[in-house]
């Protein structure tokens, strides 16, 4: 997936329109990072072909295809895509958070409504849990929502064994790895969403034992004052924040 991530952006970017099947084949992946780099690589690629692929797996796919191939649409500002990813904002919905997401970082006010709720309600102890919660904090942030920050600042200090590791409930190594993770993935966010406001949680980032999470926090704060290295960030994680 990791190989796949730099291809699928690399044709995205020169607009590769023989990338077009294999990008396409790569929506009804397991992967999230894998399928998240096709739905970003197809919409930059943008066209009648891939508009024409979309409507139909719209049409006949289901689950997390049909769900990539709305995404694409949505990103190519087809209405379709829009009127399909609005649907799906609602609490019954299994991309519910996913979708607020998107529609929140495209400043829908039910999205952002939606994902202050997210906040204050979830209790899922998972990795990925972790990261909705992070991702949804970092944006909410972003756009002066203060009482978000407290959110972050509890993932970046919390005792690793909190994470839910299935298989793993004993394995203290597996747990400090897996909290590492979610404060590099948390970094990244903010690097990615950086203002000034988030200057104090890269602060406390930066003296993190593990030289990977400082060096991710340091990013951020250069991205503070550096938008056009702010905005390069985004372009090459976009797959993995899922922005």
């Amino acid at each position: 997936p990791r190989v796949f991530r730099g291809a699928a952006m690399g044709s995205g970017h020169y607009q590769d329109e023989r990338a077009i099947p294999y990008l396409v084949r790569a929506l009804n992946t397991t992967d999230s990072q894998k399928a998240d780099s096709a739905v970003f690589a197809l919409a930059m690629i943008g066209g009648d072909e891939v508009r024409r692929q979309m409507t139909t797996r719209v049409q006949t796919a289901s689950g997390f295809e049909w769900y990539n191939a709305v995404r694409v649409l949505y990103l190519m500002g087809d209405p379709r895509g829009v009127e399909l990813l609005r649907a799906e904002l609602r609490e019954s919905s299994p991309y519910a958070v996913r979708t607020a997401l998107i529609l929140a970082a495209d400043d829908y006010w039910d999205a952002n409504v939606f994902l202050r709720k997210f906040l204050d309600r979830s209790q899922d102890a998972s990795p990925e849990g972790f990261e909705l919660r992070i991702a949804a904090a970092t944006l909410l942030l972003s756009k002066g929502y203060v009482q978000a920050k407290a959110h972050l600042r509890d993932i970046l200090g919390m005792e690793p064994g909190i994470i839910y590791l299935r298989g793993k409930l004993n394995d203290v190594k597996a747990h400090a790895d897996a909290h590492d993770a979610l404060k590099v993935y948390l970094c990244l966010q903010l690097a990615v969403r950086a203002e000034p406001s988030m200057l104090q949680l890269l602060m406390t980032a930066i003296d993190d034992q593990n030289p990977v999470v400082s060096l991710f926090a340091a990013r951020g704060i250069v991205a503070i004052s550096n938008p056009d290295y702010r905005r390069r960030l985004g372009q090459l994680y976009a797959p993995i924040l899922g922005l």
